[in-house]
């Protein structure tokens, strides 16, 4: 995920909530859907063609009538499972906004607080859950609905075996012993068996889901950092230019940011780049950072097309503090060796002075 370019990281699909929900329940799922059911599906399989064999030795009679009733047997055990368990409705990625709006409020709570959001922003987030809310209320009365009927099919599903095993006892085609023994056995197994289908949406799910790991895991980057065909810098002497550099965000193909911008800053000299919020500033540092490719024109680095050069050599050697730095949830030492791994601790020290 984090050798992808940033303009995958601005689309509204790959918000940093969205992100963090998909990495906090996507592999769960993908797990317990797939790898925790798969031995369930085995177990069952095993055990519904062991049952079979003994119910029909025991009596064959019985067997056959309760097999004939199967469909409706395991067809009221898979709907009972299905609605117990709200089937038709994973809600995780309809509360994936109103994660957002909750981690975003508190990771921002000092603005919230100055601004005297909190209100506004108790309001967003209740508006956010307002549609999973109504979802919620209207399922769970078809599920309870629902439930009552598959409880209905069961239990005659019972009635009939029972009713025949009880004509054959009178008739004395089958000793009682037997006739209850096949029964339960094949109940246990319509059990199985409904158990075994009702996995069939988790496992559906779970392919789904499964797909959309693989898609974050299987994409390649636009921008590859560590190309293997680019050339490693050593060293920058520091000559930068611009040549008639083109650019639009790509989450904002509307807007211009620059229209055959020159640009040049020679080694050795300082250059502030000044002018109003939106006028491109920052922009400037993230196509020399290559966080972003022009949409036209040229990058250069001391003469070299920053297409060519190793993006993570390149980026050693350039210092970058943001207006609003973010520290990691770690040490002040691990925080500094973020930019340099290989710092000594006599520079990390001298760097925190």
């Amino acid at each position: 995920m984090l050798s992808n370019e940033i303009a995958w990281f601005d689309k509204d699909e790959n918000s940093t909530g969205s992100l963090a929900s998909r990495l906090a329940t996507d592999a769960t799922l993908v797990r317990s859907a797939l790898a925790d059911r798969i031995s369930t599906v085995i177990q069952n399989i095993a055990l519904a063609v062991t049952a079979f064999v003994i119910a029909f030795v025991l009596s064959w009679r019985i067997a056959a009538v309760v097999v004939a009733t199967f469909p409706l047997l395991v067809g009221a055990n898979i709907a009972e499972q299905l609605f117990l368990k709200g089937f038709g409705g994973d809600y995780v990625r309809a509360y994936y906004r109103a994660t957002e709006i909750a981690r975003e409020a508190i990771a921002n709570i000092r603005t919230v607080a100055a601004f005297g959001a909190e209100e506004r922003i108790t309001a967003k987030f209740a508006s956010e859950l307002h549609k999973p809310k109504k979802r919620a209320l209207l399922r769970g009365n078809i599920l309870g609905f629902g439930y009552g009927i598959s409880l209905f099919f069961a239990y005659s599903s019972y009635a009939i075996g029972l009713w025949y095993a009880s004509v054959l006892i009178r008739d004395k085609k089958s000793e009682f012993g037997d006739v209850m023994k096949s029964f339960m056995v094949l109940i246990i197994t319509a059990l199985a068996v409904a158990e075994t289908l009702a996995l069939a949406p988790n496992l559906v799910k779970g392919s789904q889901v499964l797909g959309s790991v693989f898609d974050i895991l299987q994409r390649k980057s636009a921008i590859d950092p560590n190309s293997p065909s680019s050339t490693t810098v050593a060293d920058v002497g520091g000559d930068v230019e611009f040549k008639n550099v083109s650019f639009k965000y790509p989450t904002r193909p509307d807007i211009t940011v620059f229209d055959d911008l020159n640009l040049k800053i020679s080694k050795g000299k300082s250059l502030a780049i000044v002018g109003q919020s939106g006028s491109g500033k920052s922009t400037v540092i993230s196509l020399l950072l290559r966080f972003y490719d022009p949409t036209s024109g040229t990058v250069l680095i001391d003469g070299l097309d920053i297409k060519t050069v190793n993006l993570k050599s390149l980026r050693l050697r350039i210092g970058l503090v943001q207006q609003e730095p973010v520290l990691f949830s770690t040490t002040i030492y691990e925080n500094i060796k973020y930019g340099n791994s290989n710092a000594s601790e006599i520079e990390i020290i001298n760097a925190a002075k």
